[in-house]
């Protein structure tokens, strides 16, 4: 049986359409999200490692809220100008690394892939 291409433009798919340079909406979008989500994931962070991590939650959530200020004013991630929603991934595994906050979820998503 022959497979059927559903897209009406294959060779111009883009799995990720969101253009975080130009679109100011888009890109602001993503930045509330982040700081949004951040929040939790710092709560649940304390939650998990305690009195001990506080000092590199703090760290973490300056760096962070430097981190979105400079890409507000300049629409680049870690010197990429054509950044996508993956690009935020990145960087906030790298202030959770910088400051030795492995992954909080860890251990849930391994369970989820199991």
């Amino acid at each position: 049986m022959s497979h059927f291409c559903l897209l009406h433009d294959p060779d111009g798919y883009q799995s990720i359409p969101w253009d975080l340079v130009t679109d100011d909406g888009v890109l602001e979008y993503w930045l509330v999200h982040l700081e949004k989500l951040s929040e939790k994931i710092f709560a649940y962070a304390q939650d998990h490692y305690g009195r001990v991590a506080k000092d590199r939650i703090a760290r973490t959530r300056e760096d962070l809220t430097a981190e979105l200020s400079s890409i507000r004013d300049s629409r680049m991630i870690d010197g990429n100008d054509k950044p996508t929603p993956i690009d935020f991934d990145r960087m906030w595994q790298r202030l959770l690394n910088r400051h030795g906050l492995v992954d909080p979820f860890a251990t849930i998503k391994r369970k989820a892939n199991d």
